[in-house]
């Protein structure tokens, strides 16, 4: 998949793969494909921008989702993102969590922050899965894409802007519940997003 149709959110990278969950976050929270509405939390607001958040109180946590994450289950989760500041500050830039921090099972993607230019897969009580070193040329303040898959043998990949960044061997942790999902922080810890976030998409397969 090349960088433009990775931005414009084209699906399975021609593979005819669809989406089974899609919130564009332009106006509101909703899931477009099956009208699943966030079950709580808010934003700073939503515009073609995408959805806004800044506080450790906004958030869009999701449940019922129609695909139950899994060490066996593949997946793919997509969006466009940037940042408020360039060197974003506080705790952890959690950008999505699959599961929930008040059962200690879950799965959760960190955005780079200022003491850490990195990605970072974690899971139950912060522990670091895998992290992926980021280019120093990225200006977090510009919109990017980025997909992470997972193949369902214990393979993660992180694309950006369409293009391969990196993969690497990881050990599926449990999930409790396995069809949650929260977007802009972690349900009960203050590692919030400081950013927009909008058009994400999950797969109940490898799109690329």
């Amino acid at each position: 998949m090349n960088r433009r149709r990775a931005m414009m959110g084209a699906s399975g990278s021609g593979s005819g793969i669809q989406p089974i969950f899609h919130v564009p976050l332009t106006s509101d929270g909703i899931d477009i494909i099956n009208g699943i509405q966030p079950s709580e939390g808010n934003t700073g607001g939503f515009s073609s921008e995408g959805a806004l958040f800044s506080t450790i109180l906004q958030y869009l946590r999701y449940l019922n989702l129609p695909i139950s994450f899994s060490a066996v289950q593949p997946f793919s989760i997509e969006y466009d993102i940037k940042n408020t500041y360039s060197n974003p500050h506080g705790g952890h830039q959690l950008a999505w969590e699959f599961g929930t921090h008040s059962s200690n099972q879950c799965l959760f993607w960190y955005s780079p922050r200022a003491n850490l230019r990195e990605w970072s897969l974690a899971g139950a009580n912060w522990q670091f899965l895998q992290v992926f070193a980021m280019p120093g040329e990225i200006n977090l303040t510009n919109w990017r894409h980025e997909c992470i898959t997972y193949d369902g043998n214990g393979i993660f990949t992180l694309y950006l802007n369409g293009v391969l960044f990196s993969s690497a061997s990881v050990s599926f942790p449990p999930l409790s519940p396995n069809n949650a999902l929260n977007i802009g922080a972690g349900k009960v810890n203050a590692d919030n997003f400081n950013g927009y976030i909008k058009d994400l998409k999950i797969y109940n397969d490898v799109i690329y």
